[in-house]
């Protein structure tokens, strides 16, 4: 409903400025062919949609960039959270690791590689979030 009201007022302020244009061009020169009539029009038109257009597109670039602020902002918060997770349980693991000293070697030593390979993953993750939040700055 709003995008509906905002076009009819567009259009009524379009019409009453083009209609004050022509009856102030009329009173101002009454004597001017048609022709050049058509082109005085022409000129500001394309002036006035040209503004209107400029404008525009600095506002959506000015959405877009907030829209992107708001995507990283998201993703780094999601990040964070999931690697304050993930840290958490690594650091119960080695709480466990005191309590599996009876475990035979091998089996320590899988615990070991799985504890390292966790921690080596969520560095790669965080290394990962650099190049992703980059690749939202710049769309």
């Amino acid at each position: 409903m709003k995008s509906k009201t905002l076009l009819a007022s567009v259009f009524c302020i379009s019409a009453v400025t083009m209609t004050s244009y022509e009856l102030l061009k009329m009173l101002l020169v009454p004597n001017i062919s048609i022709w050049q009539s058509h082109i005085t029009t022409i000129c500001v038109t394309s002036i006035i949609a040209t503004t209107c257009a400029y404008f525009l597109m600095k506002h959506i670039t000015k959405l877009q960039e907030q829209a992107n602020i708001e995507k990283v902002q998201v993703f780094r918060a999601t990040m964070h959270q999931t690697m304050h997770i993930v840290g958490n349980f690594l650091n119960n693991m080695l709480y466990f690791k005191e309590k599996l000293e009876s475990l035979p070697d091998d089996e320590q030593a899988l615990y070991e590689e799985i504890v390292h390979s966790t921690g080596n993953e969520l560095k790669e993750l965080r290394d990962l979030e650099r190049d992703i939040v980059e690749e939202i700055k710049k769309n």
